[in-house]
């Protein structure tokens, strides 16, 4: 175990450089997330509740901020108690690209629509699609 939590602190410090390590180290975080956070097939139930605007909207079973806590509660059970570095900069790799993704699939790839969305500056969407090699 003392192994393993040596590698995924150097794979967690060298994702503050974004080479290699830092995809290892964003694999294992994603493949512990969907271990330890694993919706049910149905995430969606078939009831809809009442939004004033929208109509009906699918309940979820879990908040995203519920999963966050569960995929990271897994993470340190993962770990053992043992130390680690680099936490934030790995949480924040491994949740910005699938909401960019995602956002720029809803705005149907216009780039200023998925800005807009995000509340950046389209530069800023830029950059981070650039750094995450999406378009």
């Amino acid at each position: 175990m003392k192994v393993m939590q040596e590698k995924i602190e150097s794979e967690a410090s060298a994702g503050a450089e974004g080479g290699p390590a830092d995809k290892h180290s964003r694999r294992r975080l994603s493949e512990l997330n969907r271990q330890s956070n694993r919706v049910k097939e149905q995430s969606l139930s078939g009831e809809s509740q009442t939004n004033g605007h929208r109509g009906s909207v699918p309940v979820l079973e879990k908040t995203l901020a519920e999963s966050v806590e569960e995929a990271l509660q897994g993470y340190f059970d993962y770990l053992g108690g043992e130390p680690t570095t680099g936490l934030y900069q790995l949480v924040m790799n491994e949740v910005e690209a699938p909401l960019l993704k995602t956002v720029m699939t809803q705005a149907g790839g216009n780039q200023c629509r998925a800005a807009a969305l995000l509340g950046l500056n389209r530069g800023t969407l830029r950059k981070k699609l650039q750094q995450y090699g999406l378009k």
